[in-house]
């Protein structure tokens, strides 16, 4: 137990779209934005329309990869100084993830208010995978730097 309240959010218990959306929809709704700046409220969660509109705010195009590097050893260093409460508080739930990714394949990130991931913890045969996807310390996945994603949403909502 880290001591920390449990997380609450207020408005509607479910983020997910009155319908399941299918990946020939998924394109047809990421045109639509493209075009118009906004699709059907009912066709997406209202949280990543919003990440869309920000990053479009932002001048990101959906059919551009950013280029996602590594900052520094010494950044990385301070901002884990900085933080060293958050990654203290962390540390409990970071392990029972931990365990928990090693038997579902997955890892646990842990990031600063910058979308900095400081610390990731899981499966040592996932993490080469999330390398890949450059889910690794000293990465921003803010959506300034990076576009909609689970990170950068999740801190910018």
């Amino acid at each position: 137990m880290t001591g920390l309240p449990p997380l609450r959010r207020e408005g509607p218990t479910t983020i997910l779209p009155q319908r399941p959306v299918s990946a020939p929809s998924m394109t047809a709704i990421r045109r639509r934005f493209a075009t118009r700046g906004d699709v059907g409220a009912d066709l997406l969660p209202a949280s990543i329309l919003r990440s869309w509109q920000r990053c479009a705010a932002l001048g990101l195009r959906m059919d551009m990869r950013p280029s996602v590097e590594p900052i520094g050893r010494a950044d990385l260093g301070e901002r884990r100084d900085r933080n060293d409460r958050l990654r203290a508080a962390a540390a409990d739930e970071l392990v029972r993830l931990q365990a928990a990714g090693t038997r579902s394949s997955a890892v646990a990130v842990l990031t600063d208010a910058d979308g900095v991931v400081l610390d990731r913890l899981g499966d040592a045969g996932f993490a080469a995978a999330a390398e890949r996807v450059a889910l690794a310390p000293g990465v921003t996945w803010a959506e300034a730097a990076t576009g909609t994603n689970a990170i950068g949403t999740a801190l910018a909502d």
